[in-house]
């Protein structure tokens, strides 16, 4: 059960400061734009929130101060897999290969938090023959693309002391902890659980240097109360009471990845470390309404000349630039290669998503995709269904 925090809380959920600068405003945006929806009625009438971004002066954590938990419901709705994605599976193969390697990761017991449909930990398992244990409120029996192995189990519910009998060598934590509104609490309560001895904890996020650097903006989405960067959540891991042993930027710098150890006989002290990058707020916001003008006049430009425009990829990007962009109505339509997806319609918007086997009858003439790093896949799949219309990034 989620605890009830209060509208505007301006504390911060790293070092407990409440000396924080107010970033970017976001008014009523969709609260989980990675939940499929079924019809027009209830595409268009998801539940909504604020976003108000704002950045502690202390230790340089980005947080949704209106963040509500409360909003925010995880069933079996929720698709957020990429695996369907050959360059992303690649990516899963190799981190897989090197977490195995470098902590010897043979025949031992391995919990994922937020397993979704399983795939990387069915990988990691299959790889390292390995007993694992899955973890996800949100789990549907069938979708992952890699066969359970034998010892791999699945259990809709939370992970907690409640599964004290576990004990893991790893835990695996992707694209959880920045969806967490009381991390150090969170990560205390995993170091509460016993493990195998000194266990491992590898955790991914999204990485905010990223999304400050290149102005992906779309990266802002409700679901997310934190977006780290390398120096926050190292502090925030020594403040749980964590030895961080490697922090690093992957995936073309998009993610965070960071591996850490408990119990640790480490203080918490962060004295020493320095509180990372710290936002010019209204260079930030600036740079936010050009990137929001450029593309509505792009979408009005395209609709005046009667081009047909698609969108790329109906994951917490693509929807949430469509919730953004106030023309967004002038896209045709938008493209997934995950068929989990295709038919769905976007939550907040109502665009039809639509699999690669329909995307030859639209014929576009302009594709905008989401992601730089999928660019040449992307490019490929256009190339075998000969298709030749304009390919945009939207960063």
């Amino acid at each position: 059960m989620t605890t009830k925090i209060p509208q505007h809380r301006n504390e911060c959920g790293v070092c407990r400061s409440d000396d924080v600068r107010h970033v970017l405003t976001l008014k009523e945006m969709p609260v989980s734009v990675n939940t499929l929806c079924r019809s027009r009625e209830e595409a268009l009438n998801v539940p909504r929130g604020d976003i108000e971004l704002v950045q502690c002066t202390q230790c340089g954590f980005i947080f949704n101060r209106a963040f509500d938990p409360d909003k925010i419901t995880y069933t079996e709705n929720y698709e957020n897999s990429l695996f369907h994605s050959e360059l992303f599976r690649q990516f899963a193969e190799e981190l897989v290969e090197r977490l195995i390697s470098t902590y010897h990761l043979h025949r031992a017991t391995i919990v994922e938090i937020g397993c979704g449909s399983g795939d990387f930990l069915n990988l990691l398992c299959e790889r390292s023959q390995s007993t694992g244990y899955g973890f996800d409120k949100s789990y549907t029996p069938g979708k992952s693309l890699i066969p359970i192995p034998t010892g791999v189990t699945f259990i809709t519910d939370y992970y907690d002391m409640r599964y004290a009998d576990v004990k893991p060598d790893l835990i695996v934590c992707r694209h959880v902890l920045e969806h967490i509104h009381d991390p150090v609490r969170y990560l205390q309560s995993i170091c509460q659980t016993p493990g195998n001895g000194e266990t491992l904890l590898y955790v991914e996020v999204p990485n905010a240097s990223y999304m400050i650097d290149s102005g992906s903006f779309c990266d802002i989405i409700y679901e997310h109360y934190g977006y780290y960067t390398a120096s926050s959540i190292s502090r925030l891991f020594r403040l749980a009471d964590m030895t961080v042993q490697a922090v690093h930027p992957s995936f073309g710098n998009q993610f965070l990845l960071l591996e850490a150890i408990y119990p640790t006989k480490s203080s918490g002290s962060i004295a020493d470390e320095s509180t990372g990058p710290i936002l010019a707020p209204q260079s930030f916001s600036d740079r936010f309404h050009h990137f929001i003008e450029t593309w509505e006049q792009r979408l009005a430009a395209y609709n005046a000349e009667n081009k047909t425009v698609i969108l790329w990829g109906a994951g917490s990007k693509g929807i949430t630039f469509l919730n953004m962009i106030p023309n967004s109505h002038y896209i045709k339509a938008v493209v997934d290669i995950n068929p989990v997806k295709t038919d769905c319609l976007t939550s907040g918007t109502n665009h039809l998503i639509v699999g690669l086997k329909n995307l030859k009858d639209l014929q576009p003439d302009v594709i905008i995709t989401m992601n730089p790093n999928y660019t040449d896949e992307i490019q490929a799949q256009l190339h075998e269904l000969e298709l030749d219309g304009e390919i945009l990034s939207a960063l």
